[in-house]
């Protein structure tokens, strides 16, 4: 088997608390966007192995709150939910810091730092998605974002 990475970014917009990913493709929105060749549908048989929730680095503050507070991630497969869990297990840290110490004071830039701290969510158990089967992955939040922020979805395992 393969390493294999799908990936979406979504633009939240606004007045939206249900953000659905995996819904673009390679030929409409560009590698940029995602690498699938149809909306909804894995092309080869895949065994998910990570799940990763990857805010945009300049996420407004009180944005970034809703993902940790009444925030779900859910994943169907043929219209059946295959897993929902609290979008801060899944969220996935990846920043630089700028600043002496790596960034934990401020005025100084004489170093820079990359940190990485929380890691997506990791399956025990995999779940395998056929090719060519409608799936969802939706983040489903209690109160729209108010900046329209970018949010990548990873989703990592094998072929």
């Amino acid at each position: 088997m393969a390493d294999q990475i799908y990936y979406d970014v979504v633009a939240t917009g606004t007045s939206n608390t249900t953000h659905s990913f995996l819904t673009h493709t390679e030929k409409s929105d560009g590698k940029t966007t995602t690498n699938l060749t149809e909306a909804n549908k894995l092309d080869k048989d895949f065994v998910l192995k990570r799940l990763e929730l990857i805010p945009a680095s300049d996420i407004d503050t009180s944005d970034a709150l809703k993902l940790f507070e009444k925030a779900i991630v859910e994943i169907k497969i043929d219209n059946q939910r295959v897993f929902i869990a609290p979008a801060v297990l899944c969220l996935t840290d990846a920043y630089v810091a700028f600043g002496s110490n790596g960034g934990l004071t401020s005025g100084q830039t004489d170093q820079t730092g990359v940190h990485a701290t929380m890691n997506g969510y990791a399956f025990d158990e995999p779940i395998t998605i056929p090719a060519n089967v409608k799936v969802e992955v939706d983040l489903i939040c209690a109160s729209a974002f108010s900046t329209d922020t970018n949010i990548t979805m990873c989703l990592e395992g094998s072929v």
